[in-house]
């Protein structure tokens, strides 16, 4: 999570980040096979670009993906934003 928060979320591209664990409120159906959460967010596609060429993001992903035991990314785009691009 460290790493996350200060590699990641400090990427000048980056607008908005969270890196946490799982919250366990009783709920069922709610994915908690995870160690850690990463949600980064962008205002263009520009800035996401950005994000995945920046040398800390690459650093990061090559030191990390030997760890990892799987990993899951999901792209999603806020189409109640208007897009100016």
């Amino acid at each position: 999570m460290d790493d996350c928060r200060g590699r990641l979320e400090t990427i000048p591209s980056v607008q908005g980040a969270f890196t946490g664990q799982h919250g366990d409120f009783g709920r069922t159906g709610v994915d908690d096979v995870y160690d850690v959460g990463f949600f980064v967010s962008f205002d263009t596609k520009e800035q996401y670009m950005e994000y995945l060429q920046h040398p800390d993001h690459i650093g990061l992903v090559e030191e990390w993906r030997p760890r990892f035991e799987w990993i899951r990314i999901h792209d999603i785009v806020d189409e109640t934003v208007e897009n100016t691009n």
